[in-house]
C-alpha cells in the first residue's frame, strides 16, 4: 500500500466528522435567515448599533449596517466563523502530517521501504489535498442546499453565489495547508 493511500485511509474519518459538523453548523445558520428578513430584526440591529459611537462605527466600517435581508450578505457574515474552522482544520491536519509518523515511530517503517522522502511527503501532502477538497465539497453542497431551502434562490444563482465563495476559501485554506 503505498503512503497516498494510507494517509487517506487515516484522514477520511477525522475529514468526515469534521465537514459533517461544519456542514451542519453552514446549514443550521442559514436557516435562521428568514427571520431575519424581518423589520423588527432590522430594528433591533439598527439600535444596537445607534448607540454606539459613530467614529467607533467608521473604523470598524459599518457606517452603513449591511444589508442581512439578502442571503449572500448574511451567509458571508456568517461564513467568517466557519472559515476560522476550516482554517483550524487545514493546520492541525498539515501540522500533524509527518508528526504523526514519527511519534507512532512508524517512520522508520517508511525510511526503509524503496522510496524516497520526498516522495512520501508528497505521497502524504496529496491526501491531505484531497481530504481538504472533500471538506469543501461538503461545505459547498450544504450551502448551496441551504440557499435554496431557506431562500428563493433558484439552483444556478446558488451555485454561483456560493462558487465564489467557496473558491476564496479554497486559496485561503490552501495558504493555511502550505504554512
Amino acid at each position: 500500500m503505498n503512503s497516498f493511500k494510507l494517509e487517506a485511509l487515516n484522514l477520511r474519518k477525522s475529514t468526515l466528522i469534521w465537514a459533517c459538523s461544519l456542514a451542519a453548523v453552514v446549514f443550521a445558520m442559514l436557516a435562521f435567515f428568514p427571520s431575519m428578513q424581518s423589520d423588527a430584526m432590522r430594528q433591533l440591529a439598527e439600535a444596537k448599533l445607534s448607540g454606539i459611537d459613530p467614529a467607533l462605527l467608521r473604523v470598524l466600517g459599518l457606517e452603513v449596517m449591511p444589508d442581512f435581508t439578502k442571503i449572500t450578505v448574511y451567509f458571508g457574515y456568517l461564513m467568517q466563523f466557519v472559515v476560522l474552522a476550516v482554517f483550524l482544520f487545514a493546520a492541525q491536519k498539515a501540522s500533524g502530517l509527518l508528526i504523526g509518523e514519527e511519534s507512532d515511530g512508524t517512520i522508520e517503517f517508511l525510511y526503509a521501504r524503496p522510496i524516497t522522502r520526498a516522495e512520501i511527503f508528497v505521497q502524504k501532502s496529496l491526501a491531505l489535498l484531497a481530504a481538504y477538497f472533500g471538506l469543501l465539497v461538503v461545505l459547498f453542497l450544504a450551502s448551496v442546499v441551504g440557499y435554496m431551502a431557506f431562500s428563493q434562490m433558484d439552483v444556478a444563482n446558488a451555485l454561483r453565489e456560493n462558487l465564489i465563495i467557496s473558491g476564496g476559501l479554497l486559496f485561503a485554506g490552501l495558504i493555511y495547508l502550505v504554512l
